[in-house]
């Protein structure tokens, strides 16, 4: 009889384990859902959108109490392409996205960010840097010009 009881209680302890896996493996994939649907909504094409390399993070801390906890927070790291409004495909930049978890269970904020060092802004203004030495170095020679 006692073995019957510590095997049920065994059981009983592993089922309430797996509800707390299956439990916190779901809050897992709809916060990822969450933030991957954020980022894509950040572009032109959000269908285009691939995501490679993603890795969610939770952030916790370490109470006076000595008790570490969840505080609601969770990050999404990774890279991203997308398609540009020529239709061609940009590159994967860095991205990361982070949202609260309200204590009711609800989202509470949302943002996500893209590396743009690769926008063609970055570009054009080392063209023009570039330009600019190019210049200095054939236009301001200490030669003079041929007439």
């Amino acid at each position: 009889m006692k073995l019957f009881t510590a095997c049920l209680m065994v059981i009983l302890f592993m089922a309430g384990c797996n509800k707390r896996g299956d439990k916190e493996a779901e809050n897992k994939k709809i916060v990822t859902e969450a933030l991957t649907e954020h980022l894509k909504n950040k572009f032109k094409d959000p269908d285009s959108v691939q995501i490679r390399n993603p890795v969610l993070y939770t952030t916790q801390f370490v109470f006076e109490d000595g008790v570490t906890r969840f505080n609601g927070q969770y990050g999404l790291c990774g890279e991203v392409n997308a398609k540009n409004s020529y239709g061609g495909y940009v590159g994967f930049r860095r991205f990361y996205s982070w949202l609260t978890v309200n204590p009711d269970g609800g989202i509470g904020d949302i943002s996500s960010s893209v590396d743009n060092s690769k926008d063609k802004d970055y570009f054009a203004q080392r063209i023009k840097d570039l330009f600019e030495q190019g210049y200095k170095e054939v236009c301001e020679n200490k030669e003079k010009p041929v007439k």
